[in-house]
């Protein structure tokens, strides 16, 4: 019976006081209620990094595993307090728009009362997907979003999107004035550094990609 009650917003009880014996009338001297409220909250999710900070976009690249240092893992906290205490799962969809792939996220509830994705999963570059395997296949530039739906308020949603960008390691080239790749340099030489086929640029403004060069002389010792 408990679990039936669990996300009612309201319930009507009725009582009758009945007797076997007829030559009395039944009283009703004591009926007592208990119960345990849950405030409504609003719910919110929202794509994060390892770290549980908001993210505004992965990287990914087109092999698996991944050799490089950052790229990142489909992470998803949701926080929905009214609905913590009547369930421990909740599966949702993430879908990549222009890729069309999707996968199930499940999310447990954690000791804080927000609910979780304990298993990560891996963002593939691809041009091609392959339904239900726990990999995300988006494209560079393709936008995740994933809903949240709360099934005991009715209208009340949540949802959150971020961008893929593909991990490109880009080229180094040393010219002179003229565009020309020089492969050695004489003293007095005015010395350029181009970058080409770099197409990942930081897309956090408060963060500057730059490029550092040192220069040092092989003779000396």
């Amino acid at each position: 019976m408990e679990s039936k009650l669990e996300g009612v917003q309201s319930v009507t009880l009725h009582g009758y006081a009945s007797t076997i014996n007829s030559s009395v009338a039944p009283i009703l001297d004591y009926w007592k209620i208990t119960w345990e409220s849950v405030p409504i909250s609003t719910s919110e999710i929202r794509f994060v990094n390892s770290k549980g900070a908001n993210v505004n976009y992965y990287r990914a690249t087109d092999i698996l595993p991944a050799d490089e240092l950052k790229v990142d893992s489909l992470d998803i906290i949701l926080q929905d307090n009214d609905q913590a205490p009547f369930n421990a799962v909740i599966e949702l969809q993430a879908k990549a728009l222009v890729s069309g792939d999707s996968e199930k996220v499940v999310l447990n509830l954690q000791t804080n009362g927000m609910f979780y994705q304990d298993n990560k999963i891996p963002l593939l570059i691809s041009n091609q997907f392959t339904p239900n395997n726990q990999i995300l296949e988006v494209l560079d530039r393709d936008t995740l979003v994933v809903t949240y739906y709360d099934d005991n308020h009715e209208g009340e949603s949540a949802s959150d999107t971020v961008v893929i960008i593909q991990n490109t390691p880009g080229e180094l080239y040393i010219e002179d004035k003229e565009g020309t790749v020089l492969e050695d340099a004489k003293l007095g030489n005015i010395l350029y550094f181009r970058i080409k086929n770099e197409f990942d640029q930081n897309l956090d403004p408060l963060k500057q990609e730059s490029v550092k060069i040192s220069l040092f002389d092989r003779a000396y010792r």
